[in-house]
């Protein structure tokens, strides 16, 4: 495990969460009708698997590779 650095950006259909390691980049969809550009997700996470995002906190994701 370790931790990425995350960028969130919203496109016109969905809000899209970038994680980037030094092993390359892993695109995850996050569930939420609303774009929160401060946002935290702490656990475990696969490859394209989606995190549910919270208002008003900070970015902190850990992967599983």
């Amino acid at each position: 495990m370790g931790y990425a650095s995350v960028e969130l950006f919203k496109d016109s259909t969905a809000v899209q969460a970038v994680l980037t390691d030094s092993a390359g980049i892993y695109q995850m969809s996050v569930r939420s009708g609303r774009y929160y550009p401060n946002c935290r997700y702490a656990g475990s996470l696969q490859k394209g698997q989606a995190v549910d995002i919270v208002r008003d906190t900070v970015i902190n994701i850990v992967f599983v590779k």
